[in-house]
C-alpha cells in the first residue's frame, strides 16, 4: 500500500486497518478507507471555523460553487447554474434530490439561512463584513435564489467559495449542536466523534452524487505536533498528512512509499490600510517595497530558495484564482527609494 504525504489534502482509495483512538490496530477490514493525522481544530462550524482540519469539514459540509485548482475556472457544486446581468442581481439555480445528513431536503430556504447567517449578531461570523454588501436574499421556489446586492460587485461570485461559507440546513441547530454532531450535504457524515482527539465519517449512502464517494470511512485523528503526524505516516499508522511544513516536503520528497503532492496553496502577505496614516502615502508603501529583500522572505518564511517551491509577487491572490495578474519581482533597493517630506 502506497502511503500519501500531501501539503493540502487529496483523498485516494486505499484498503486500510483502522486505528483505535489511541492508535493501535484493530482487526483486519475489508472496508475501503483512509487513515488522516490532521490538525487539532478549535471551532468546527462554518461561520467560527478557524481553517484547521480540513479533512473534516470538506467531508462534511459542501458550497454551492467551487474553484477547479487546475484551470481556475469556477464550477457547480450546490448550485448548478447562477448568473448576473449587472453584477448586483444574482440569480441561482441549486441542485435538486440533494438531502442533509439528517434526512431533510436541501432548497432555497437552506441557501437563504447560510448567507443570512452571516449578519447574525450573536454569531461573531468570520464573513460578516464580506456580506454586509447583501441587500437582499429571495426564495423565488424550492431551487432558486436571488440575492441582491447593495452595490455591484462582479467578483461576489468568488465570496461564495470561502470555507466558512459552507450551505447549512435552516432546521438544525448549529449554535448547539455544530460542535458536537456536525451536519451537512457531504459525502461523508459523523459515525462518531471525541472533539479534539478523533472523528470517524462514513459513506453518506443518500449522497447526491451516485459516482461518489469512492471510499467507505475516513478514520481522522487530531494530532498537535506535526512531527508526531509524520511519525505516524511512516509507521504506516495513518495514510496521509496534510498541511507538512515546506521542510518536511524537501526531507520526504525523495523517500520510498511516500508521495508528496501539493495540489493547491496557501499565501502569506503584508496588507497597508491606504485609508490611514502613514500607508495614504504612496511613497511609504514603496519604500516599505524596496526594503523587502523577497529572498530573505522567501528563505526566512518557508526555508526555501525563491523559485523553488516559492513565489513572491505583489498580487494578493494566488495564481491559480482567474483574477490573478503577475506582476515583476521589486528587489529590494533601499537606496533609490528617499522619502522626502
Amino acid at each position: 500500500m502506497k502511503r500519501i504525504l500531501l501539503i493540502l489534502l487529496i483523498l485516494v482509495i486505499v484498503v486500510a486497518v483502522p486505528l483505535t483512538a489511541g492508535g493501535e490496530k484493530e482487526a483486519e477490514t475489508t472496508e475501503k478507507v483512509i487513515r488522516i493525522a490532521d490538525l487539532v481544530p478549535n471551532l468546527i462550524t462554518p461561520g467560527v471555523w478557524d481553517g484547521q482540519a480540513h479533512s473534516v469539514n470538506s467531508s462534511i459540509y459542501e458550497y454551492l460553487i467551487e474553484m477547479n485548482p487546475a484551470t481556475g475556472e469556477i464550477e457547480p457544486v450546490l448550485a448548478k447554474e447562477w448568473s448576473t446581468t449587472d453584477g448586483k442581481k444574482w440569480v441561482f439555480i441549486l441542485q435538486e434530490g440533494v438531502t442533509f445528513h439528517d434526512g431533510s431536503s436541501f432548497d432555497s430556504a437552506d441557501v437563504k439561512f447560510s448567507i443570512e447567517r452571516t449578519q447574525d449578531s450573536s454569531l461573531g461570523h468570520l464573513k460578516k463584513q464580506e456580506f454586509e454588501v447583501v441587500q437582499s436574499v429571495e426564495a423565488v421556489d424550492s431551487h432558486t435564489v436571488v440575492v441582491t446586492l447593495k452595490e455591484k460587485r462582479p467578483t461576489f461570485i468568488y465570496q461564495l467559495m470561502d470555507y466558512n461559507m459552507a450551505m447549512l440546513s435552516s432546521e438544525y441547530d448549529y449554535a448547539k449542536l455544530g460542535e458536537s454532531n456536525p451536519m451537512g450535504t457531504g459525502p461523508f457524515k459523523v459515525n462518531k466523534y471525541i472533539p479534539k482527539e478523533s472523528i470517524v465519517l462514513e459513506k453518506n449512502p443518500s449522497y447526491w452524487n451516485p459516482a461518489l464517494p469512492k471510499v467507505d470511512k475516513l478514520f481522522i485523528y487530531f494530532v498537535a505536533d506535526k512531527e508526531a503526524s509524520v511519525s505516524m505516516l511512516g509507521d504506516g499508522r495513518v495514510d496521509v498528512v496534510p498541511f507538512i511544513t515546506p521542510i518536511i516536503q524537501q526531507r520526504l520528497k525523495n523517500q520510498e512509499g511516500i508521495n508528496v503532492i501539493s495540489p493547491y496553496q496557501e499565501h502569506r502577505y503584508v496588507s497597508m490600510n491606504v485609508d490611514e496614516k502613514p500607508w495614504n502615502d504612496n511613497r511609504v508603501r514603496l519604500a516599505l517595497k524596496y526594503a523587502m529583500n523577497p529572498y530573505v522572505i522567501a528563505k526566512s518564511i518557508a526555508q526555501m530558495e525563491l523559485d523553488k517551491g516559492v513565489e513572491y509577487n505583489e498580487t494578493p491572490l494566488l495564481n491559480i484564482h482567474a483574477q490573478y495578474k503577475d506582476i515583476p519581482l521589486r528587489t529590494r533597493n533601499i537606496e533609490g527609494q528617499i522619502i522626502t517630506r
